[in-house]
């Protein structure tokens, strides 16, 4: 993934004459320290001022921020945040409450890691029990103004951190970078409406290697990082994301019988696919031209290699798993409409303790 910046015309004299424009290339890992980055590159090659303002492109990817069956009361949350040409810390702010005095009594907000440009804060947040963790749901929306904050936080808590999801990642990110290129001592003019090409490249950075930007999707189930590597596969082969999946795994031994995939990242519910082929994949990725590094990626403990995903009432796992005797098995292990939790957690573990018997 590359992020470009450009501008209207080269650095001359120290100015730069019209706008800074971000083009983004849906790099999920692109940092709010990339950006001090670029600023502080721009210092040295001696930019002090630019005559017009900051825009953003984010074309590279169309249609919504969000897929068309996540939940309303996911996409205003950190997990949920949405999917754009040009994401900024992926996207995420943390806002952090202090719990009032008494069971039931209103929380306040204390502030916010990053500042959230023209947005209004509607805190319905009271204070639930005091093991009670967080209860926080963020109602948002995209490019919305309003920010809807409602549920609770426990009892106690002095500086309770919650992750909420930007609603506007373009303006965000054209905010962010301006406050960062004030801090460097540059001049910046005012918000741009100009369509104006902007032909001069300035400076490009690129996104880690996909091979970590996987590790780290195993590492932490992230929505936002994998929703945008799914989105990535059908830009560059100019279809649509789920039938380039088909497509490869149909040509690498795997048809898959019941799959529907509205998203990349398993966030919409109306996502189906049999374990059977799950596990299949399994078996398929670990013998293809990548497949040790695809394995090296999982999550791995005591003869097990597995990636996990939950959502409520959905859990499921699948990977690896060498046995006692020495042979390594695929398996993919799926529980769904479950109403207690414990019990599925101990039939999990019954199952793998059976898988590494074998």
């Amino acid at each position: 993934f590359a992020t470009e910046l450009k501008s209207a015309a080269p650095i001359k004299d120290g100015v730069i004459q019209g706008d800074l424009v971000i083009v983004g290339g849906g790099d999920p890992m692109l940092s709010m320290d990339d950006l001090i980055a670029w600023a502080a590159d721009l210092k040295q090659r001696g930019l002090v001022r630019v005559t017009g303002g900051i825009r953003v492109d984010g074309s590279i990817f169309r249609g919504s921020l969000y897929g068309d069956f996540w939940n309303w009361g996911d996409i205003g949350n950190g997990y949920g945040s949405g999917v754009a040409g040009l994401n900024l810390n992926h996207n995420r702010y943390i806002i952090v409450f202090r719990a009032g005095a008494a069971l039931g009594s209103p929380a306040s907000i204390l502030g916010t890691d990053v500042e959230i440009p023209g947005v209004a804060w509607n805190n319905e947040v009271t204070t639930g029990a005091p093991d009670s963790g967080d209860g926080v749901v963020i109602h948002g929306g995209e490019t919305t103004s309003a920010i809807h904050l409602r549920g609770t936080v426990p009892l106690g808590a002095a500086k309770f951190q919650v992750n909420g999801a930007v609603p506007d990642p373009a303006g965000f990110a054209a905010h962010q970078f301006r406050r960062v290129l004030q801090a460097a001592g540059i001049q910046i003019g005012r918000s741009s409406t100009s369509t104006a090409p902007a032909a001069h490249s300035l400076l490009q950075h690129t996104s880690p290697p996909l091979i970590e930007i996987i590790t780290s999707i195993h590492a932490s189930s992230d929505n936002h990082e994998t929703e945008c590597v799914f989105r990535m596969l059908g830009v560059k082969a100019a279809k649509p994301s789920a039938e380039v999946i088909r497509e490869h795994w149909k040509t690498r031994g795997l048809e898959f019988i019941g799959l529907r995939m509205e998203d990349g990242c398993g966030l919409a519910r109306a996502d189906f696919i049999r374990p059977f082929d799950l596990a299949r994949l399994q078996l398929l990725a670990g013998q293809g031209p990548h497949g040790a590094a695809y394995k090296a990626s999982l999550l791995s403990r005591d003869g097990l290699r597995w990636k996990g995903g939950a959502m409520s009432g959905i859990r499921t796992s699948t990977g690896y798993v060498t046995g006692k005797s020495g042979v390594e098995f695929c398996y993919a292990f799926m529980v769904n409409h479950y109403a207690d939790g414990k019990a599925v957690s101990e039939l999990s573990k019954r199952v793998m303790d059976a898988m590494l018997g074998l």
